[in-house]
C-alpha cells in the first residue's frame, strides 16, 4: 500500500504541472479534444466528428473518456478547461505505471521475493521519470491509453501458468486470465487499433518461449480471449462499416499505416528517437550489456522482457510509418530493462529497498514536480510560439461571441476552434480573409511578424505582440 501510494504521488506530480496551462497545438490532441467537445455537446458518440467531417479512422475510446469527462464536470458546474479532456489520459498514464510494477514483478523473478518487487517497483519509477511519459501522459492523446491496456493485457497473459490449487480451478484461472487478455487487448484495439491486436500476443509468445513457467497455452483459452477481444473491439467497427465514409476511412488508415502518409522514415528510426525519448532509462538500458561485457559477474540480461522490447521494436522499424509518439509502446519493456540494469549496481539498487525505497519515491515526487512546474511556468512560455493564444481569445471573447464566423490566418484552425468554441476557417492570407468574410465576420490573424500580411486598414480592434509573435483581430 506504501508504495501504491508513492508511485500514484510520482505519477500525479510528472503530469499534472502544467495541465492547464500548455496549449493544445499537437493535431493528435485537437483531435481527441474537438471530438470530445463536439459529443458533449450533442454530436453523435458512434459517428465521430472533427471539424465537422466524420473522423472514422480511428476507434473513439479516447473521445468517449474525454466527452464522459466534459459531460460530468459540467454537470457539477465546473468550467470547460482543456485540463478537463486530459483526465482521461492521466488515469491511463497511473494504470500505466502500476501495470508495469506488476507485469514487472511478474517478468523479473518469483512474486514472493523481495527483490523482484523491487525490480518491478523501480522500473515504474524509472517510466514515470521518462521523457516519452512525461511529454505525452499529460496531453488528451490516444498512446498512453493504448499502452496501458497493451501492459496490461500482457500482465493477465503471464497469470495463466498459474500453478496454485486443485487442477480444475487451475483451469478456471487460466481461462479467466486469458478471457482478461483478450478483453483488455480489445480496449485497447478500440483505443487506436491495430497495435493491439498485433504486440499482446506476439509478445505473450516471445516471453513464452523463455518462461513457460508464466505463460500455458490452451486452445479454449485463445478461443476465450478471442472472443473478448472480439466482443469489446468489432461492434463499432461493424456499425461504421455501413457508414458512406466508413471503408473508405479504413482503407485510408491502413494506408497510412503502410506509410501512404508525411510521417515515413529510415529502418533505423526508432534506433535514435528511441534513445531520446526513452531517457534517461534508454542510457540504462545501453549500459547493461556493456556492464555484461566488462564485468562478467553482472547480472544475466533477463530474455523474457528483452523478448518483448524485441518484437515491439521490430514491429515498429518495419512498419514504413515512424512518428516519436510511437516510442510509448516501447515504454513497459524498457523500463524493466533499466531497472535490471540499475539493481546491477549495489548503491543504486539501495535506493530501491526498504528502508531507502520510500524515500527514493518521495526524492523522484519532489523533483518530477519542481521540473514539472518550471517547464510549465518558465521555459514553455518562453519557447511555444502559441502559448499566449488562449490569453488572446479571452480578452477578445466578446467580439468573437457576437461573430457569426471566424476566419483564422497563420495557424491550424483546430486551435482556435477549441478556444474560440464554434466554427472557424483556415484560410492562408489576411487579405483574402477580408475578401472571403462578410461583414459582421471577424478574422484572427496570428504568427511571425515577417510572415503574416497584416492589412494596413482598417486597424485591429485588438493587437498583441510577443517577440517576434502578432495576434490581431479584425472585425469586417
Amino acid at each position: 500500500m506504501r508504495r501504491a501510494f508513492f508511485l500514484l504521488l510520482i505519477g500525479l506530480a510528472g503530469m499534472l504541472p502544467g495541465i492547464d496551462r500548455i496549449t493544445p497545438e499537437r493535431q493528435q490532441e485537437l483531435r481527441v479534444v474537438l471530438v470530445a467537445q463536439n459529443m458533449a455537446n450533442g454530436g453523435s458518440w458512434l459517428i465521430p466528428e472533427f471539424q465537422r467531417t466524420p473522423r472514422l479512422k480511428k476507434p473513439p475510446l479516447a473521445y468517449w473518456a474525454s466527452a464522459a469527462t466534459v459531460k460530468a464536470t459540467r454537470a457539477v458546474g465546473i468550467p470547460e478547461r482543456i485540463w478537463i479532456y486530459r483526465v482521461p489520459s492521466v488515469i491511463c498514464g497511473i494504470g500505466l505505471l502500476f501495470g508495469i510494477w506488476f507485469v514487472g514483478r511478474r517478468l523479473l523473478g518469483d512474486e514472493q521475493e523481495n527483490d523482484a518487487i523491487d525490480k518491478g517497483f523501480a522500473a515504474a519509477l524509472l517510466a514515470a521519470g521518462s521523457f516519452a511519459f512525461l511529454r505525452h501522459a499529460r496531453l488528451a492523446e490516444t498512446d498512453v491509453m493504448l499502452s496501458m491496456f497493451i501492459v496490461w493485457s500482457i500482465w493477465a497473459g503471464t497469470n495463466t501458468a498459474v500453478d496454485a490449487g486443485t487442477d480444475h480451478s487451475k483451469r478456471v484461472r487460466c481461462l479467466l486470465y486469458w478471457s482478461a487478455c483478450g478483453l483488455l487487448a480489445g480496449l485497447g484495439f478500440l483505443s487506436k487499433g491495430l497495435a493491439a491486436l498485433v504486440i499482446p500476443p506476439m509478445a505473450l509468445a516471445a516471453i513464452s518461449w523463455f518462461r513457460r513457467d508464466l505463460v500455458r497455452p490452451s486452445l479454449s483459452g485463445f478461443v476465450l480471449a478471442g472472443v473478448a477481444f472480439a466482443a469489446v473491439s468489432l461492434p463499432w467497427y461493424l456499425f461504421i462499416w455501413n457508414h458512406p465514409e466508413g471503408q473508405a476511412a479504413m482503407q485510408a488508415e491502413a494506408a497510412a499505416l503502410m506509410g501512404k502518409n508525411n510521417h515515413t522514415g529510415p529502418i533505423i528510426y526508432y534506433t535514435y528517437t528511441g534513445l531520446v525519448q526513452l531517457l534517461p532509462m534508454s542510457l540504462l538500458v545501453l549500459w547493461l550489456p556493456l556492464r555484461r561485457l566488462v564485468r562478467k559477474q553482472a547480472p544475466a540480461i533477463p530474455l523474457a522482457p528483452l523478448a518483448w522490447f524485441a518484437v515491439v521494436f521490430l514491429l515498429l522499424s518495419i512498419l514504413p510509418s515512424k512518428q516519436a509518439h510511437y516510442t510509448v509502446l516501447l515504454l513497459a519493456p524498457t523500463a524493466l530493462l533499466a531497472a535490471v540494469a540499475a539493481f546491477s549496481w549495489p548503491r543504486i539498487a539501495a535506493w530501491f529497498t526498504e528502508p531507502a525505497a520510500g524515500r527514493t519515491a518521495g526524492i523522484l515526487a519532489a523533483l518530477l514536480l519542481v521540473l514539472g512546474l518550471g517547464f510549465a511556468h518558465l521555459v514553455y512560455p518562453r519557447t511555444q510560439d502559441l502559448a499566449d493564444v488562449r490569453a488572446f481569445v479571452e480578452a477578445a471573447r466578446t467580439e468573437l461571441d457576437q461573430a457569426p464566423l471566424v476566419h483564422v490566418v497563420g495557424v491550424n484552425s483546430a486551435i482556435f476552434e477549441f478556444h474560440v468554441g464554434h466554427v472557424v476557417h483556415n484560410i492562408d492570407s489576411a487579405s483574402a480573409a477580408f475578401e472571403r468574410a462578410k461583414p459582421g465576420e471577424a478574422i484572427l490573424v496570428i504568427g511571425k511578424r515577417d510572415r503574416v500580411d497584416l492589412p494596413a486598414s482598417p486597424p485591429p480592434l485588438r493587437e498583441r505582440e510577443r517577440g517576434n509573435n502578432v495576434y490581431a483581430l479584425y472585425v469586417k
